[in-house]
């Protein structure tokens, strides 16, 4: 409509064309929505993206001088469809490194002083399972009312005839520590360099990068601030061999003792999906098992160690939707329901959906108290009892992976830090189980510093 009343109104295809480039549309697909009307020209878009490059910096340098949260990752970019074929030839594909600064929600500059942190830190205890680890009571009681509202939710989302229990107030998530509804964390992009973060070095050199050379500061200005750094397990790993690397520097930048390190939960929440995956493949033959449920439910690519995100979440949240609707049937024959329909129709109030939601977290979700003793193997139909008791305790034990995944990742799209924090330990204990000891790891290193290192103003 601004284009309509003057050809030199632009806002929208500057926009737009802006929106086809960080999409990855092509010099000549540009082209072509230019003429269209629907962008303005690849060349104009280039000049737009070197005039917003100083303003993104001048807006992050007072950030970066106050409290605030700073992450990065890999990034590779496509240069051309074509390559010539000699050895000095261009990369077809440049690898970099892109950061991202975080201004903190309600950060007191007084709370953000690193020598506290490193004095903790060195005077700190290590970690016990049964006070650090082991979930509290209770935890324990906010994670059971955190999972049965999920067994709930399944139901609501499948019977036509309790859609309306959705939104009631008796059947919603208790919010433990969550951000306010409706808050956005304002974010400053840097400019993506050529250096690749895939070492400790390059980990060092991205964020000298980062502060010095594109925000213009100084080491000294870091001797006593703590800047929080979330980053995947690979690149947290490689910043923590850089700081043995540099123990014996010269000040706490050149140290990289001033970022205090935190696992994505993005990153978490997908190698969770992995480390579940693996747990519980099994084999098409196997009744019961994910590669079964794959077969049934007819999905593909999903075979490998480490299969897309969103196609393994979706199969998972499918799979366990079935599941749970199967121990609903079970529960409501036991309460004199012979389908759901007959249960939406007596219109069953909210506590009695959470006792029969707890009652199948305790029937169906938890194998150390419902699994039956395996029978004596002396006869055939000893053997089919065993077999069956096997499937039954596995199924039980794929359901409650499942509840936890599908919590993390509920309390991550709420940004309800509270809830994830009770779950850390049994994380830790998942990833352990599955064989992920790296992301074993960096959740306990996450313990440690919420439980010893940080003070409880700065976690």
């Amino acid at each position: 409509m601004a284009h309509h009343r003057s050809h030199y109104a632009m806002q929208f295809q500057a926009l737009l064309g802006i929106f086809w480039w960080s999409s990855g549309a092509s010099r000549q697909s540009i082209h072509t929505l230019q003429r269209c009307g629907l962008s303005i020209s690849y060349d104009s878009i280039n000049n737009i993206l070197s005039e917003l490059s100083p303003k993104c910096l001048a807006e992050a340098q007072p950030i970066a001088q106050s409290p605030h949260l700073a992450t990065y990752d890999n990034i590779n970019i496509s240069i051309s469809s074509f390559y010539e074929q000699r050895e000095d030839a261009p990369s077809k594909v440049q690898s970099g490194t892109v950061a991202v600064l975080y201004k903190l929600r309600n950060a007191n500059p007084d709370h953000m002083g690193l020598q506290e942190l490193l004095r903790r830190e060195r005077e700190g205890r290590d970690l016990h399972f049964s006070e650090d680890i082991q979930p509290s009571l209770a935890q324990l009681g906010n994670i059971k009312r955190q999972l049965s509202l999920h067994v709930i939710g399944t139901l609501t989302k499948w019977v036509p005839g309790l859609f309306h229990y959705k939104s009631h107030p008796d059947l919603q998530h208790e919010q433990r520590r969550s951000v306010p509804q409706g808050y956005k964390t304002e974010q400053f992009p840097l400019r993506v360099s050529t250096i690749e973060e895939n070492s400790i070095k390059g980990n060092i050199a991205v964020l000298r990068n980062i502060y010095i050379d594109q925000l213009g500061l100084k080491e000294d200005d870091f001797t006593d601030l703590a800047i929080p750094c979330i980053n995947d397990q690979s690149t947290n790993a490689r910043i923590r061999g850089a700081k043995v690397v540099r123990a014996d520097d010269m000040n706490s930048f050149t140290r990289i003792q001033c970022f205090q390190l935190a696992p994505g939960l993005f990153h978490m929440l997908m190698n969770l999906l992995w480390a579940v995956l693996h747990v519980h493949r099994g084999t098409i033959n196997c009744t019961g098992s994910l590669a079964y449920w794959f077969s049934v439910l007819d999905r593909k690519r999903l075979s490998s160690p480490q299969p897309d995100f969103h196609t393994l979440r979706s199969s998972l949240v499918q799979i366990l939707d079935g599941l749970l609707l199967a121990c609903w049937s079970i529960e409501l024959n036991k309460h004199g329901h012979p389908d759901f329909a007959s249960f939406s129709t007596s219109g069953p109030p909210p506590d009695e959906l959470i006792k029969i939601a707890t009652d199948i977290i305790d029937l169906y979700a938890n194998p150390d108290d419902t699994s039956p003793p395996p029978p004596p193997r002396t006869k055939k139909v000893s053997n089919q009892k065993q077999e069956t008791a096997s499937r039954f305790r596995n199924s039980i034990m794929l359901i409650r992976d499942l509840l936890y995944v599908q919590e993390l990742s509920a309390a991550i799209s709420g940004g309800d830090w509270g809830r994830i924090e009770d779950i850390l330990g049994t994380l830790a204990m998942m990833f352990k189980g599955a064989g992920a000891n790296n992301y074993c790891t960096e959740v306990l290193h996450l313990i440690q510093n919420l439980r010893v290192v940080w003070t409880p103003e700065f976690a």
